[in-house]
Formats: structure tokens, sequence, C-alpha cells
């Protein structure tokens, strides 16, 4: 049987350029070591989006109020930003290598049905440091606004792949993402003192996310130093009760206690 062009021309494409050992081996023929190398890239790729899903879980934990998520990070529900009220907390293990120098907010965005509202401050002191970071759900930067960027004070709208709106005239930009799902993180720099971290949270308060169908004319406060003084934990499931039970009596006459769990309340009464 005749070999075609094509299948020629498939046994000197690499299965992948990028990996060692690959070049000249169809996919289907390649050996252990060369899907291995390829598990690998698929990992690295794909691990920092499980990473983000997994992050936005605190939509569920937050419901409708900013705070501390488990009493050290910063918190707010969807398409809405929380931040600290001083330095992270070396306690914690959400971010990978946090700085000392900046005071960190967060939120995520859910992009799929509308956009959402990004604030930047305008009153800013000379010379102070901000930034707010907006990375899709891979962790890729796609946006990095603040004070070193040159970004004016006021609102931007952060859209997803497939928004198709109109920009109303009190927004400086539009920001579009690749993704759907983004991360809002804005900080603000603060000197190890009483009086720089006051004005870092001065500057922070001005920054943040909030829905679209929210807006209102003009600059809103985010309220965080008070939010951050509310701690907020996963509920608590029912806790499961263990009872002693009274059983029928023995052929002795006697009656036998035992304990157990029991499914329904603790207050609910068993018969012995």
């Amino acid at each position: 049987m005749g070999t075609s062009f094509d299948d020629v021309a498939r046994g000197f494409t690499p299965a992948h350029a990028g990996l060692a050992r690959s070049a000249g081996v169809p996919a289907a023929l390649a050996g252990e070591s060369y899907v291995e190398a390829l598990a690998r890239v698929v990992y690295y790729w794909g691990y920092p989006a499980v990473d983000t899903f997994g992050r936005t879980s605190m939509w569920d934990l937050m419901e409708g109020r900013a705070g501390l998520q488990l009493g050290i990070l910063p918190g707010a529900p969807k398409n809405r930003t929380g931040a600290l009220a001083d330095y992270m907390s070396p306690a914690q293990r959400w971010v990978v290598s946090p700085n000392n120098d900046t005071i960190y907010g967060v939120g995520f965005a859910d992009l799929t049905r509308d956009a959402v509202v990004v604030q930047t401050p305008t009153d800013v002191p000379a010379g102070h440091y901000w930034t707010v970071q907006i990375v899709d759900v891979l962790t890729n930067v796609i946006h990095q606004l603040g004070s070193a960027a040159g970004t004016p004070g006021g609102k931007f709208l952060l859209v997803g792949p497939a928004w198709e709106g109109n920009e109303a005239a009190e927004f400086v930009g539009v920001l579009r993402m690749p993704t759907n799902v983004a991360a809002v993180i804005p900080r603000s720099f603060a000197a190890h003192s009483e009086e720089s971290k006051q004005q870092a949270r001065v500057v922070l308060d001005q920054i943040g996310m909030y829905p679209l169908d929210e807006d209102q004319p003009g600059q809103r406060s985010f309220g965080y130093e008070a939010d951050a003084a509310t701690a907020i934990f996963p509920r608590a499931s029912p806790p499961r009760c263990s009872r002693r039970i009274r059983t029928p009596a023995g052929r002795n006459g006697s009656s036998r206690n035992r304990s157990g769990p029991i499914s329904a309340r603790c207050s609910t009464s068993i018969p012995g």
C-alpha cells in the first residue's frame, strides 16, 4: 500500500517541537519519555487555572459580605474586592511570596454575563505608590494599573472576551480580558510607621471593584478598614450528637445503657 504525502510529512513533523527527543516522532509513536515530558507541560500550563478556580471558593464563603477570610486574608463576594488594614500575616499560605511594604486587597470577577467596574484613586499624595494587578484565569498579568504606569484616577470597565457593550462617557477606558474569570489585586505602599500605614489605607480605600449594575456617579469609598475587623470562617456542619440510649431490660431484669451517634437533632427524644 502506498504512503501518502501527508503521512510522510507527519513523520518529519515534531509531535511537540519544544520537547527533547520529539523531532520526527508522530504523537502516536511517541516514547514513554516524550509522553512524560508532555504531561509536565500540560500540568504546568493547567495548574494555575485549577488554583485560580479553587480561590474563587471565597465567593461562597463571603456570601455578600467583605472581611477577613479565615481571619487573616482579604476576602469579598463575587465581582467585589476586599482588603487588609495592615501587612499580610506571615501565618498565611495563600500568597506564595507577598511583599512587606504594601497593604493588599483582592477580588475575583466573573465576567460571563456582564462587565464590572474597577475604580482607581483620585486623591493620592504626591509620590505615593499604588497598583492594581489584573490577571486572567491562568494568572497571566493582562493589565497593570497604578502610579508607576501613570494610570489616571477614575473608573474602568473590566470586560470578558465576548463583551460587546458600549463604553459610557464616565469611564476612563475598557480593560478587556481573554478569560471570563479574572483576579483584581489592589495594593498601596506603607512604610513601617502608623502614619504611613494610615495614608496607605486612605489610598487603598479608593481602589476596588464592584458590579456594573451598582455604578453611581462619582467615586466610592470601599470601607476596607471596617471590613477588615470582621473575621469570616466557613460555617461548621451541625455536630453529631452522642446520647445515652436506654435499652430494654435483659433476662436478669436489669437495663443497659449504650452510646451512639444520632443523625437527628440532639434534642430528639429516643424511647428506651
